[in-house]
C-alpha cells in the first residue's frame, strides 16, 4: 500500500488578509459602548470604590458594626434613591428655620 502524499499547499493568493476596522469605526464602537454598558460599569466601579473606602474607614474608626456601612453605601448609591436627593435637600432647606 503506497503512502499518502501530503496535501498540496494553497497558493498565497487564496489566503486573504483580514482587514481591521478603521480608527473611526473603533471610535464609534467605543462611544456606543460608553453610552450603554460603559455607564453601568462606571456605576459599579464607583459603588465598589465607595464601599471599600467606607469599610476601611469603619475599621479604622473601630465602629462596633462595620458591616452596616456597606449596606448604607449601597442604599445611598442606589439609582432610585439618588433621584430623591435633590428633592430632599431642597425640602430640608425650605424647612430650615431662618
Amino acid at each position: 500500500m503506497p503512502l499518502a502524499s501530503p496535501p498540496l499547499a494553497r497558493p498565497a493568493a487564496a489566503f486573504s488578509r483580514t482587514r481591521w476596522p478603521s480608527r473611526n469605526a473603533w471610535r464609534r464602537a467605543a462611544r456606543e459602548w460608553a453610552r450603554t454598558d460603559g455607564q453601568t460599569w462606571a456605576f459599579i466601579a464607583k459603588a465598589l470604590l465607595a464601599a471599600a473606602l467606607a469599610l476601611w474607614l469603619a475599621y479604622r474608626l473601630e465602629l462596633p458594626q462595620p458591616s452596616t456601612v456597606l449596606v448604607t453605601v449601597f442604599i445611598v448609591r442606589s439609582r432610585r434613591v439618588a433621584r430623591c436627593w435633590p428633592r430632599v435637600s431642597i425640602a430640608s432647606l425650605a424647612a430650615w428655620p431662618a
